[in-house]
């Protein structure tokens, strides 16, 4: 979802919410168990307007990494089996097009690897040189992409690669 079409549903939401509660306070002779369904779907709204907020708040994006991006930062959560957390890398992006960036950047979740890990410092090293950072989605055998599952993606198993930002190409004379 784009955050535009998130917060739509939002305020849809909201404004539901509000349209129900003005219905049920204005006395309403509605029997008792549909004012009690009414107000479990109010209930239900507001839950739900939570888990569309959580995208919109500068959580990580449950979206994929884009095919092709422009690197940010990164902050690793290295695993901790005595908590018996698998580990966590947080990746701070902006998708690239061949016009160049595409909106804002967006904090993507993906697992923990060690070779990811070390990949990360080595651009941060170069980011603190001033050498801007390029990402691409690895692509598995077929040529699709790097995802588990025939259905579902599943947010841990993204994979990238990163390098230096190519020189742009200057216009002939």
């Amino acid at each position: 979802m784009t955050i535009g079409l998130e917060l739509v549903l939002l305020c849809a939401l909201y404004v539901g919410v509000a349209l129900m509660v003005i219905y049920l306070v204005i006395g309403s002779r509605l029997p008792l168990m549909l004012r009690a369904g009414l107000v479990l779907l109010v209930s239900i709204s507001f839950f739900a307007s939570w888990l569309l907020w959580r995208d919109v708040a500068g959580w990580p994006a449950r979206a994929e990494l884009p095919d092709n991006f422009l690197f940010h930062a990164a902050t690793v959560v290295e695993p901790d089996p005595e908590k018996s957390q698998l580990g966590s890398i947080y990746v701070w992006a902006t998708e690239l097009t061949d016009e160049g960036p595409v909106g804002m950047p967006r904090a993507y979740r993906v697992n923990y690897l060690k070779s990811t890990h070390s990949q990360l410092q080595e651009a941060e090293a170069r980011m603190r040189n001033g050498i801007p950072q390029v990402g691409k989605r690895k692509r598995g055998a077929e040529g699709n992409l790097a995802i588990a599952g025939v259905m579902k993606r599943q947010e841990d198993d993204q994979q990238f690669d990163l390098g230096n930002l190519p020189s742009p190409a200057l216009p002939e004379k």
